[in-house]
């Protein structure tokens, strides 16, 4: 039996906390990360540009990871499994754009 909005309300209020009290858990250590990682950063500008391709690799793996939690706790407060989603498309990785004397002409 669904429960009605009235009766779903707290235990929709207890997820919302759970999920905040998580991503702040995850925000503190990404910074703690970030700060320890501060002397480790490579100079070059190649190296600088894999470094934050990781951070966004990882924040990518915990928004994945916070949706398939989301989902779970939906499920089991719904009762119902949730519809089959598509899986995401992962962007195309970019490749550095080579510039030719007549571009740079135009």
């Amino acid at each position: 039996m669904v429960a009605t909005k009235k009766e779903a309300a707290p235990m929709r209020d207890e997820i919302l906390e759970f999920v905040r009290k998580t991503e702040e858990s995850v925000t503190d250590a990404g910074r703690k990360l970030s700060d320890a990682a501060c002397d480790l950063v490579p100079g070059d500008g190649e190296g600088i540009r894999r470094v934050v391709d990781e951070a966004f690799d990882f924040a990518e793996k915990i928004l994945k990871s916070q949706r398939e939690l989301a989902t779970s706790l939906l499920d089991d407060v719904l009762g119902e499994p949730s519809p089959k989603r598509a899986p995401a498309k992962s962007p195309a990785k970019r490749t550095p754009r080579k510039t030719t004397k007549a571009a740079t002409a135009a």
